[in-house]
């Protein structure tokens, strides 16, 4: 008898897996989105790039940044692949679709340039071959956890051992969440001698941000407000995301 209940158990746990991913992911999407509107000058690419480069200064941190920020997006949408549609008729709408428009919509908002249309385009890429993940790769879950959680441990240590300051995971969690993949996008164009004509735009801003964050001014340098309409939004966007729009369909159709 004990077996036959660790299997109905087994069962049971496979069957309400679904539905703690889609509550799980709602959350997850719903908090990027509460972070977003809670940002002040949110459209401000100069202030946004400074706050977050004033914490990104040291060339081995910049670089484990730079290999590890779309990793991190990409598995991340793989996970997000395992969630249901949220809008009737496109059974592509899942959270992971849900967060690339988000990503790739405030890029292109945010500076008509070739330089976020390129970041707008990488996000795009990185929906597609999360799909791919999910329907060729074995257990792409799993591979999906294992690379994402080693690459914020490769930046939690440069950050610690070479940056010798915290990430603004508390301080500027916009520029750590949503606006990295954007900007170490940047940091290798400037790396590599492209777009010079922005790094010597942003080089004196960084400057002033680094002299405050000196000055122990660093309220200064961060955009981070709480905003009640934030709450709002978030339980709205919460509340939407957790619909199975495939079932509504399906009840529709019979």
């Amino acid at each position: 008898s004990s077996c036959f209940f660790f299997f109905l158990s087994r069962r049971r746990a496979r069957a309400v897996m679904p539905e703690v991913a889609q509550l799980v992911s709602a959350a997850a999407v719903s908090g990027v989105f509460a972070i977003l509107v809670s940002t002040r000058e949110l459209l401000n690419l100069d202030k946004q790039f400074v706050a977050y480069a004033v914490y990104h200064q040291d060339h081995v941190n910049k670089l484990a940044h730079e290999v590890c920020v779309w990793p991190i997006f990409l598995t991340f949408l793989v996970l997000f692949q395992y969630t249901k549609p949220v809008i009737p008729g496109l059974p592509f709408s899942n959270h992971a679709f849900v967060v690339a428009a988000l990503y790739a919509g405030f890029y292109l908002a945010l500076e008509q340039t070739v330089y976020t249309a390129a970041a707008a385009g990488t996000v795009c890429a990185c929906f597609i071959t999360a799909a791919l993940m999910r329907k060729y790769v074995p257990k792409a879950a799993a591979v999906a956890i294992v690379i994402n959680v080693a690459c914020w441990v490769v930046q939690f240590y440069t950050h610690a051992k070479h940056e010798g300051r915290a990430p603004a995971l508390l301080k500027n969690p916009a520029q750590a969440f949503f606006l990295a993949p954007l900007f170490v996008l940047l940091e290798v164009l400037f790396d590599n001698g492209v777009a010079l004509d922005r790094q010597q735009h942003f080089d004196p801003l960084v400057k002033d941000g680094l002299a405050l964050i000196a000055q122990n001014r660093a309220q200064e340098v961060s955009l981070l407000e709480f905003r009640p309409a934030a709450a709002a939004g978030c339980a709205a966007l919460f509340v939407v995301l957790l619909r199975d729009a495939s079932s509504t369909s399906k009840a529709k159709a019979q």
